[in-house]
């Protein structure tokens, strides 16, 4: 699976993921130069203003290929809640 590098953010909140950072980067809203591509402010060919981001966890992980085995993130949060799993926990699936 490709990594994002990158969360652009359009003004209407509309996310934009940037797998590649070393060519520019064409969307709806026009092209990001690949020297432009860096946290903060970028603006387009075309005028139009994104955000740009590190991806966070929450961003890379709505981007998993979905397969029958893969616990939506609605469930997540009462699966830690209820077994108190954390970052030290050692989980076995069976």
């Amino acid at each position: 699976m490709d990594d994002i590098k990158l969360v652009l953010v359009s003004g209407e909140g509309k996310h934009l993921h940037v797998r590649d950072v070393q060519h520019d980067y064409h969307c709806q809203y026009g092209i990001v130069k690949k020297g432009d591509l860096k946290s903060g402010i970028v603006k387009t060919n075309t005028g139009n203003t994104l955000f740009a981001f590190q991806p966070s966890f929450i961003d890379k992980y709505k981007k998993i290929r979905r397969a029958p085995q893969i616990i939506p993130s609605k469930d997540i949060g009462s699966i830690i809640a209820e077994t108190g799993v954390n970052k030290e926990s050692f989980v076995v699936d069976a």
